[in-house]
Order: structure tokens, then sequence, then C-alpha cells
């Protein structure tokens, strides 16, 4: 019996549709014949979000914190949200059901790589906080971050794919910040689900934070 997933998604939609897309490609590589696990996917409302992102914090909280019930009532064994940076809510949300951070799963692919310095991309509020951080040195693995002007480039790149989608100038910009920090690290991490749809074919060594979340989530929900 594969367990019920459900996804809080919308942040942004492009990413969320990452997420079903490979849970479709995972099953049909490793479930019997049309057996697909059973998915619930709230999108939110991005714009809801992005106003309050800043200054309310808790108010997102708040919302996901419904959305959590509502996939409760509807037998949700397993859940989680499709968005690095909405993991600095994680210790407000209040659920009995088991959730797969995002973060955890990278640790646990970075040790299977036996990976111990990783640069980190992500929007400026991921890489200025201690989300990556806390978790991977407990693991014991380094995390670098960006200078100030990358990290500005980096996040201005992010919300434009969210607003208008992966353009060719965007890709070229974005190889161009990573062609900085290739060689610092042993792989470069994609912690925001927007970056692989723009670095994830680079010749250089990432960590594609949607794929790996997937397959965790994936592993979780089948080995039940």
């Amino acid at each position: 019996m594969v367990k019920k997933i459900g996804l809080i998604g919308g942040t942004s939609p492009e990413s969320t549709a990452l997420y079903y897309e490979s849970f479709i490609e995972l099953s049909r590589k490793f479930l019997p014949e049309n057996v697909y696990p059973e998915i619930l996917i709230y999108s939110v409302n991005f714009e809801f979000v992005l106003r309050n992102m800043k200054g309310n914090l808790k108010a997102i909280a708040e919302k996901f914190n419904e959305i959590l019930r509502v996939f409760e009532d509807a037998g949700v064994e397993l859940a989680a949200m499709t968005a690095n940076t909405m993991h600095l809510l994680y210790d407000m949300l209040d659920t009995s059901m088991e959730m797969v951070h995002i973060v955890d799963s990278v640790v646990k692919y970075s040790e299977e790589k036996s990976f111990k310095k990783l640069v980190l991309f992500g929007t400026k509020r991921t890489m200025e906080s201690n989300l990556y951080q806390k978790r991977m040195e407990r693991a014991g693995i380094e995390i670098l971050i960006p200078d100030e002007e990358d990290r500005e480039e980096i996040d201005n790149l992010i919300f434009e794919i969210t607003a208008r989608g992966v353009s060719e100038g965007v890709k070229r910009r974005a190889l161009d910040i990573a062609s900085r920090y290739v060689e610092m690290a042993d792989a470069i991490i994609l912690g925001c689900t927007e970056l692989p749809l723009v670095l994830k074919d680079s010749s250089f060594e990432v960590i594609d934070t949607v794929e790996v979340h997937v397959k965790d989530i994936f592993i979780r929900a089948v080995e039940s």
C-alpha cells in the first residue's frame, strides 16, 4: 500500500508542476503498471505568499496549517512543501502527519555522495538564513554562500523565472554566476525549486533539490 501524499504547492506553480511530473516518472519506473500514489496538491496563491514573506510569516504559517488540516481530513499520511524558502516556516507548522523536510533529503543525498563542502544558491532569504547551514553542519558538511552582489542577482533571477518563465538570457546569467563558484566546493545546491529549470543540465556538479526531495518522499511513501 502506497501512502497518500499531500503537497503544499503554488510557491511557485512551475516548481509544483515539476514535483507532480517527477512523481509520475518515478511511479512508471518503479511501481507496477498503472499504479500511482494518490497525491493531493493544494496550490496556494503565490501573491499571498510574496506579500507576507518579508513581514508576516505567521500569516503564511496559519494558511499552511489550515492546508495541513485539510490533508489530515482527506487521509493524507505523508506531507511536504514544494519550495525551499517555505521551509523557513517548518517549525511553525502543527501536524501529526509525517512531513519530509527538503534539507533533510539533501543531507541524506550529500552523505551518500560523500560531499563535504557545498555552495548554496537560492532566494536571498534562504541563502542568508540558517535553513541549510544548521542541518548540514550537524552532518559535518560545510555550506558556502555567494557574495552579496551575487546573492542579489540570484534572487532576481529566481523571481524573473516565477514571473515570466525561463528565457535564454536568464540561463546565461545563471551559468555566469555559477561559473564563479564551481571550483570552491563539491557541488552547488540548487536551493530554490526554480533553479533546476536553468542549471540542472550544467556540466558541473549540482544538487537538484526538487529531484532529491521527490525521490525521498516517493521512497518513504512506497516503503510503508
